[in-house]
């Protein structure tokens, strides 16, 4: 269920003058207002203790990013973190999606209306698949496959056939199932027991978690 009040949001990481843009710019939605904006991750965790919020807007390169919202996680279940992050970080990217259960990601380099789409799809549930995350990964997955893939992340084994790697690039792209069986001429059923042989090979309990530990299978792999 979406949020029907005005969502309220909060901003952290290190530049005053970045921050106070943004929150300018945010708090001309009547759907989001900026309820706060903290340099420091004690002033954030206080606020966010003691307040309702309902998203967080960091930038990854904040002191103890990832501590951080692990601990305002571990708070409040339904708060919602968005990060900027550079189009470069992949490997932050994927650590952040699994152990932080981060919602999205927002390239620096994006326009400020790109800010607002990102936040107000996130704080409204209308979305399958993060739409920043797949525009930064977007273009990745071009490389032929084999039947079968064998990917290895530490402790991580796993096993997805090509078709079942096909509908989660098309899922990272943002397609909805109906989308997925349009694209690959299969019936929405169908779709519906790929993405969930894709959740149970990842154990991933999200279709969200499961690109973030595909692709981080991947760059493990590369590097």
């Amino acid at each position: 269920m979406g949020i029907h009040h005005p969502a309220s949001v909060v901003l952290a990481g290190t530049s005053r003058i970045y921050l106070e843009g943004i929150r300018l710019y945010l708090n001309t939605f009547e759907d989001l207002n900026v309820a706060g904006t903290f340099y420091h991750s004690n002033e954030l965790k206080l606020f966010c203790s003691r307040q309702e919020i309902n998203a967080v807007l960091v930038d990854s390169r904040m002191d103890d990013i990832l501590p951080t919202l692990k601990s305002l996680r571990n708070l409040n279940k339904q708060l919602r973190f968005v990060v900027l992050a550079s189009p470069n970080d992949h490997h932050d990217i994927s650590k952040f999606m699994v152990e932080a259960l981060v919602s999205d990601f927002l390239s620096e380099d994006e326009p400020l209306e790109e800010l607002y789409k990102v936040l107000s799809n996130v704080v409204h549930q209308e979305y399958l698949c993060p739409i920043g995350l797949a525009r930064i990964l977007s273009g990745e997955s071009g490389n032929e496959l084999t039947d079968t893939h064998e990917y290895h992340d530490g402790d991580m084994r796993c096993s997805l056939t090509s078709r079942q790697i096909r509908v989660l690039e098309l899922i990272e792209r943002g397609k909805t199932n109906k989308e997925i069986a349009r694209q690959l001429n299969i019936e929405t059923n169908t779709v519906k027991n790929h993405v969930q042989q894709i959740l149970r090979r990842l154990s991933a309990t999200s279709r969200i978690q499961a690109v973030a530990i595909y692709r981080r299978a991947q760059y493990s792999l590369a590097g």
